[in-house]
């Protein structure tokens, strides 16, 4: 009998493991995935977004007016929309449709005669997600006028960047997005 008891108790710590033990639901999953989201888009605090762009990132914007190398001047702004989300570990961090604010860093007017080659370089500067700026710079490649130009619609020996206009800028350096 004295060998029975804890083979019993034994049986009964079993018994009442397994009856506190419940199947994970579909539901349970779909909130715990809820939750690690959550935890992953806040602080440490709770106090909001600590995502970041890393270098090399690059960001997606149509331009919302016209750019030509025979009227821009380095240091003329310009303006956009991101055109794709930029997403950074499954986490959007920058929605399509946020406003963005850049320069003009280059633009190189074709000469007559010269040979030269008409160019434009413009960087981004600022992004405005709901209603909060964020100050970086992102750049985007030297656009130069020549009949394979590709990205850039040749208007003489100029380089026009039409309304509309899709520009791919590449993050200089890691930025905390607001």
């Amino acid at each position: 009998m004295r060998r029975a008891i804890p083979s019993l108790i034994l049986m009964l710590g079993v018994v009442f493991v397994c009856s506190c033990l419940r199947v994970q639901t579909d539901t349970d999953r779909t909130v715990m995935a809820e939750r690690s989201v959550m935890a992953k888009s806040t602080s440490f605090f709770g106090l909001g977004s600590r995502e970041h762009l890393v270098a090399g990132t690059t960001l997606r914007v149509q331009l919302l007016e016209p750019l030509s190398s025979e009227t821009a001047e380095a240091g003329d702004s310009w303006s956009g929309l991101i055109q794709a989300p930029v997403v950074v570990d499954g986490d959007e961090v920058i929605a399509a449709g946020s406003s963005v604010d850049g320069v003009i860093t280059t633009a190189v007017p074709a000469h007559d005669g010269a040979g030269d080659r008409a160019k434009l370089q413009i960087e981004l500067r600022k992004v405005t997600i709901d209603g909060r700026e964020t100050r970086f710079r992102a750049i985007a490649k030297p656009v130069t006028a020549h009949p394979q130009a590709g990205e850039a619609v040749a208007h003489g020996d100029q380089v026009l960047l039409p309304q509309g206009s899709v520009m791919t800028f590449m993050v200089d350096r890691e930025v905390r997005v607001n």
